[in-house]
């Protein structure tokens, strides 16, 4: 194999994990393929896009809204909308004392 070869915290970022995770996955074998290079593990990138595209699965997709293509955004909007009818504003600063 040819190319660059990474460490263990190297690899571990590649792949998106934490190093204890990294770690802990190649201590129960389901990590990824390892090479030793003197006292060091490394790991080349090829193997580790082939372990990532075993481990990934597809994410599940949204079903639509009963009352349309509604995006979280839009619920959250009209919450915040509904929620700020009921302040009453007209007392801003009655609270703060006055010297």
């Amino acid at each position: 194999m040819n190319g660059p070869v990474l460490d263990t915290p190297r690899a571990a970022e590649y792949c998106g994990l934490a190093t204890g995770t990294f770690y802990n996955l190649r201590s129960s074998g389901e990590g990824p393929k390892a090479y030793k290079h003197g006292r060091k593990t490394v790991y080349f990138p090829v193997d580790l896009d082939s372990w990532l595209a075993e481990r990934l699965t597809p994410a599940p997709t949204k079903e639509k809204h009963p009352g349309g293509n509604r995006g979280e955004s839009e619920e959250r909007n009209e919450s915040l909308e509904h929620d700020s009818e009921y302040t009453d504003t007209s007392r801003r600063g009655a609270d703060v004392a006055h010297v």
